[in-house]
């Protein structure tokens, strides 16, 4: 018959720090006989490469919101003096400050002939994905150029932005163009109300990953 030990706490022997055991030997039992206490829902145990164990939840996808624009919108507005697009921002707020945001978004865009199409992301006040400063070239996050009037630029990007914050977060997208036209969200620059013409959607999405 197995011998059965029955405690309270298991503590090291005298002047020792640890318990061990031995190796090749086992602690067998159902999961449900276990009990680590001092997580929270979701978390696990991340060894900090000393074998100390500490609650985390890194790696994990904590929560994801998206921005959807079906309907049009429109700017005349030339590089250089960028400005919204209405209706593609959406607001964030970290359950940490360690938390990276995963931004991602694809635009259905169109303007005349050969006229470069620009689009910045911004955080707040801040442009966190920008091309370097290179003479009077424009800073821009992404950027197309349009060769069919009657049909779209369908214009896609992400990035993994760190915000360092824990309170709400707005983030948003702003375009211009490279030459004088105008630029259309999720129409064609030539447009009529046949089955040779679309209407599609635009899309802005964040996802905060635990660090």
């Amino acid at each position: 018959m197995a011998s059965k030990l029955l405690v309270d706490e298991l503590a090291p022997y005298a002047h020792a720090t640890d318990v061990t055991i031995t190796t090749g030997k086992n602690i067998s039992g159902a999961n449900t006989q276990y009990k680590i206490t001092g997580g929270t829902s979701g978390q696990v145990l991340k060894n900090d490469g000393s074998d100390g164990l500490t609650w985390n939840t890194g790696g994990k996808v904590i929560q994801v919101l998206q921005t959807i624009k079906t309907d049009t919108t429109s700017t005349t507005v030339i590089a250089g003096a960028f400005e919204d697009i209405s209706g593609m921002n959406v607001v964030i707020t970290p359950a940490a400050p360690t938390s990276k945001v995963l931004v991602f978004w694809t635009l259905c865009l169109s303007a005349g002939n050969n006229v470069r199409m620009n689009l910045r992301l911004v955080r707040d006040l801040a442009y966190p994905f920008l091309g370097d400063a290179y003479g009077s070239r424009v800073r821009t996050s992404t950027s197309s150029l349009t060769a069919d009037q009657t049909g779209y630029s369908s214009t896609s990007a992400q990035f993994l932005d760190s915000p360092n914050s824990a309170v709400a977060v707005t983030y948003k997208l702003q375009w211009a163009m490279g030459a004088a036209s105008t630029m259309w969200l999720n129409r064609g620059f030539t447009d009529s109300d046949t089955t040779a013409y679309q209407t599609p959607a635009s899309t802005l999405t964040v996802m905060e990953i635990a660090a």
